[in-house]
C-alpha cells in the first residue's frame, strides 16, 4: 500500500475541476504516483485523492482492473503537456501491467 500522502482537493462544485489546469495536472500526477506505488502490490483498490465540495465529500479510488485505463488517460494528458519524462514513466507502468 502506498505511503504517499493522498491529496485533498476542495471545490465549490465539480465543474471547477475541469476549469483549473493546475488541479488537473496535480490530479493526474497523483494518479500516476499512487498507481505506480501499488503496481507490484496485491491492493485491489487505491485511493488517489480526497475530493470535497460544498455538498459532499468522497474518495477517488481506482480499482486494479482500471489501472491501465487510468494510466492511458494520464499518458494522453502528459503527452498534451509535452512532459515526455512522465510519459516514459507511465508507458513503463502500462507495460508492467500487461
Amino acid at each position: 500500500m502506498s505511503k504517499r500522502r493522498v491529496p485533498v482537493y476542495k471545490f465549490e462544485n465539480f465543474q471547477e475541476l475541469s476549469n483549473k489546469p493546475t488541479i488537473k495536472k496535480s490530479l493526474y500526477t497523483s494518479i500516476v504516483e499512487h498507481l505506480g506505488d501499488n503496481i507490484d502490490t496485491s491492493e485491489h483498490q487505491v485511493t488517489v485523492a480526497h475530493i470535497t465540495t460544498q455538498d459532499s465529500m468522497f474518495d477517488l479510488n481506482v480499482e486494479r482492473q482500471e489501472f491501465e485505463h487510468n494510466l492511458t488517460n494520464a499518458l494522453g494528458y502528459f503527452e498534451g503537456e509535452e512532459d515526455y519524462e512522465m510519459c516514459a514513466k507511465i508507458f513503463s507502468m502500462i507495460e508492467k501491467l500487461k
